[in-house]
């Protein structure tokens, strides 16, 4: 059985965020390509055609205690940054 997540974090494509230790966060990525078989994702790309180089992202999960919090921009700018290679 394929196993997305396992796959993701296989390509380190998982980033997650904690405070004290403890999750509080993450955000899946993969490219087009891994989740091309899926019919939601084939359905998705002939609705919104992709542009080159793009991705996937998400499930994005956040702990109850840290939605709608800011987060620093220098934080902000290296997840931007990574997500953009």
């Amino acid at each position: 059985m394929w196993n997305w997540f396992q796959d993701a974090v296989l390509e380190k494509s998982v980033i997650v965020g904690r405070r004290q230790s403890k999750v509080v966060g993450y955000v899946v990525g993969s490219s087009l390509a891994t989740n091309a078989h899926v019919t939601i994702i084939q359905t998705m790309l002939l609705t919104f055609l992709p542009a080159p180089g793009c991705y996937l992202y998400g499930p994005i999960c956040v702990a109850e205690t840290e939605r709608e919090r800011t987060c620093r921009s220098h934080k902000a700018a290296n997840i931007i940054a990574f997500l953009s290679r």
